[in-house]
């Protein structure tokens, strides 16, 4: 598997493309809205949980820079 690690400043958003398998995003600092089949947000020391072949929209919420990992299997 493969672990990313993003950071997302204050209102920016990003695309991230669909995995060969799940993926789960971590959230360590922050707040993210991600939006797939459906839309939540989660905060610092939460996880969720994304099905694999899903894209994935995040978008930064609150003051602060959210920083989050996606771990999941490389795309080939």
């Amino acid at each position: 598997f493969e672990l990313k690690e993003y950071e997302l400043e204050k209102g920016n958003e990003l695309r991230i493309s669909p995995s060969a398998g799940p993926t789960i995003i971590l959230c360590l600092l922050g707040s993210i809205c991600i939006k797939t089949e459906n839309t939540i947000t989660i905060t610092s020391g939460e996880a969720l949980f994304v099905p694999h072949n899903t894209p994935i929209d995040l978008q930064q919420k609150g003051g602060e820079t959210a920083v989050l990992f996606k771990a999941g299997i490389p795309q080939s």
